[in-house]
């Protein structure tokens, strides 16, 4: 039987092997077993070739490996693309992660351009490390047709917040929404403010999902965005507003990296920040993680998100300032600050605050042994019955949710002496979770070296996601 005579479906599968993900993503660069393929006929080059122009990955793993190989791909597939400009045609996706030193920045920027011109780009990843913001130019000064395809776009720039060049104005950042057919955009990165000439108010023309790093970002950035995003549906990002960069210092322990916010966090304010994207919205995640702030006492309305079915939330947006959820007054009425039709709702204590016993408690008790007399608040129904109301079907006002995670942990503690557990749970909540219908789960910080029948450990997942 001849090759040719073979469906290119089967071959594409055998080369698929040949060439495997770990070699194709990680391992060796030069793909020598596809490269050969490709040059022993017509029929099969162009699979081979498919294959290897499918997903390009450059910058992945130490700085020589950028200084030579890296440079000397890109430049060899610019050459490739000026000779074929059909080429870029087979380019799917693209990971650019380069730690710049000057070297290869023009090389990097040409291929920019060359990947603005394909029409079948739906994925861009660009990671930049010490570099301005310049060699983006062709995303954000794209010409008339460009990225025609592009749907998902994650920016990275590394290096600190020191330096200003660094800093994307919120201008570019807009004219990157601008792509015809951009819906997703990632941006981890310090944004500036935006300028007082007059910007454009037309509408992004597809932006569905707008999310950010752990960096804060100014409140007017988010409201200039937000203004042009009519159709946005999932918004995820830190608290906003003014901050800086800082390293919080302790004696007896390593130096913890976060952000300061300038001011006073107001939570009832962001109740009403977000009203332009009211009535889209349907996915959002509010959190204080890395984030060191003053709180004026106020809590979030998010009543008025009216099609909002997903939401992650801190508990300092929900609960005050105080050191467990329940010392707030308000927190017994919790339910009437959430959408009706909310289905699923992720409650993050990221600080002090606890459920049943704040963080500062738990470092104590670990130093002590002695959590186990703690331990027993947790059979004390004062401090869930918020959470039982939450749970109560039978008011008039009911929610719809189905899912309920309250999740303690991510405090910013650079030698935690805690771990995260899954509790089982009391009889009572267990039997009020199942007549809601709804799947309850509990995570709670106890010491390392507790143990008990009750919980399970769980594991925080390796994810750079805000929400885990």
């Amino acid at each position: 039987m001849s090759l040719v005579s073979i469906p290119v479906e089967i071959i594409t599968d055998i080369f698929c092997l040949v060439d495997s993900l770990e070699a194709r993503t990680y391992g060796d660069y030069q793909r020598s077993n596809l490269c050969a393929l490709a040059l022993t006929c017509r029929y099969l080059s162009e699979v081979a070739g498919a294959l290897l122009y499918e997903r390009v990955s450059f910058g992945f793993g130490v700085l020589d490996r950028f200084l030579t190989e890296d440079v000397k791909r890109i430049k060899h597939l610019n050459r490739s693309f000026r000779n074929r400009p059909s080429l870029v045609d087979r380019i799917h996706s693209a990971d650019l992660h380069f730690p710049f030193t000057g070297a290869g920045s023009i090389t990097y920027k040409e291929f920019l351009r060359h990947l603005s011109r394909s029409s079948s780009l739906t994925s861009l990843m660009t990671e930049l490390g010490f570099a301005s913001w310049n060699h983006l130019e062709a995303l954000y000064k794209c010409e008339e047709g460009g990225f025609p395809n592009l749907k998902t776009l994650n920016i990275e720039l590394l290096g600190g917040t020191q330096w200003d060049q660094n800093e994307l104005p919120v201008e570019k950042l807009a004219s990157i929404c601008e792509l015809p057919s951009l819906e997703t955009i990632v941006v981890r990165a310090s944004i500036e403010l935006p300028s007082e000439k007059p910007v454009s108010t037309t509408p992004f023309p597809n932006l569905k999902r707008l999310h950010f790093g752990f960096q804060p970002v100014y409140v007017e950035v988010l409201q200039t965005l937000m203004s042009r995003a009519p159709g946005l549906t999932s918004l995820r990002l830190p608290i906003p507003g003014e901050s800086f960069q800082c390293i919080m210092k302790n004696p007896d322990k390593p130096h913890v990296d976060g952000y300061s916010m300038h001011g006073i966090m107001s939570p009832e304010f962001y109740g009403t920040l977000f009203l332009p994207v009211a009535s889209s919205l349907t996915d959002l995640v509010l959190n204080t993680d890395h984030v060191f702030f003053t709180h004026d006492g106020s809590v979030i309305d998010l009543s008025r998100l009216v099609n909002l079915t997903s939401l992650t939330l801190s508990s300092y947006l929900l609960f005050g300032s105080g050191h467990l959820a329940a010392d707030d007054p308000r927190a017994q009425g919790v339910w009437e600050s959430l959408p009706a039709c909310l289905t699923e709702l992720h409650l993050r204590f990221p600080g002090t605050m606890g459920l049943f016993w704040p963080l500062d408690v738990v470092q104590a008790r670990a130093a002590s042994d002695t959590f186990g007399e703690r331990w027993e608040e947790r059979l004390n129904t004062d401090h869930v019955a918020w959470l039982l109301d939450l749970l109560d079907k039978t008011r008039d006002r009911k929610l719809a949710l189905k899912s309920i995670t309250i999740s303690e942990g991510s405090a910013i503690d650079s030698e935690p002496v805690w771990q995260i557990v899954q509790w089982h749970m009391t009889d009572l909540l267990r039997k009020a979770a199942r007549e809601a219908s709804v799947n309850l789960v509990i995570r709670l910080r106890v010491p390392l070296t507790f143990d008990s029948t009750e919980f399970d450990v769980w594991k925080i997942p390796q994810r750079r996601d805000l929400r885990i």
